[in-house]
């Protein structure tokens, strides 16, 4: 009777103590501790938001690019710009400085008592100036209406003009060289000066009143008639006077 009853518990414990196999699709201890893990899906929406965000990077990216070069353009072409300026203007001042002595030779006419007219040659600077030329032209006064206007190939040279001296030239000075075409009532024009600073520079002032740089030609130069031996010259030359306000413009 007891080997009945105690058969059952013996069989129990056969059941508790039966390793279980694993069923179908069902993952043993082993396996499951081999098997990766599998990641959570990520949340809806979330890659679509990363993209976006490297897109947006990129973007500014580019734009801040573009920004620089642009910057960097505008500065530059300010910066030349600026430079460009500065050097015409040490250009400028520097022309100032040089011409402020020739400024002060001029030249204009004066008229006479008996209808014609002169020139009057002007230093009004604290220095001399030197190797002077003065090319003129004879207008026929009403006396004689059937003369024309006479250019003096030759033009009339001037050795040096004195500091603050002004001298003046009438028509008589140039009789002989306008023979039978010379009147009393003749009258002079300037056509161009040319001379030398106290510097050695050399400028030309047309008959507008411009001055600039530039000689005359050498062989103008040659032909030229100087005061050295042209006695009507010479004399007005040796008469200078002198002017007031030297070194001003005025």
């Amino acid at each position: 009777m007891r080997g009945e009853r105690d058969m059952p518990r013996e069989r129990l414990r056969l059941r508790s103590i039966r390793i279980r196999r694993p069923g179908r699709g069902r993952a043993g201890p082993e396996e499951r501790a081999e098997r990766p893990a599998v990641e959570a899906p990520p949340a809806p929406g979330s890659g679509r938001r990363a993209v976006d965000w490297n897109a947006t990077a990129t973007m500014l990216t580019g734009i801040a690019a573009v920004a620089g070069l642009l910057f960097t353009g505008i500065s530059t072409y300010y910066g030349s710009r600026t430079a460009r300026d500065q050097l015409e203007q040490s250009v400028q001042d520097a022309y100032v400085s040089d011409s402020r002595q020739a400024e002060q030779v001029t030249v204009w006419p004066r008229r006479e008592k008996n209808g014609g007219a002169g020139l009057v040659l002007t230093n009004r600077s604290p220095a001399p100036v030197s190797d002077v030329y003065l090319r003129v032209s004879a207008i026929p006064g009403a006396s004689d209406r059937n003369a024309e206007s006479v250019h003096l190939g030759p033009a009339l040279s001037i050795r040096a003009l004195a500091p603050c001296s002004t001298v003046f030239l009438p028509a008589s000075v140039i009789r002989a060289e306008l023979g039978p075409d010379w009147t009393p009532d003749t009258a002079l024009e300037a056509r161009t000066l040319w001379f030398r600073d106290a510097q050695g520079r050399r400028w030309r002032r047309e008959s507008t009143g411009e001055l600039e740089g530039g000689w005359i030609s050498p062989e103008e130069a040659r032909r030229s008639h100087g005061n050295q031996w042209h006695a009507a010259l010479r004399k007005q030359v040796t008469g200078a006077r002198p002017v007031e306000h030297c070194g001003s413009d005025a």
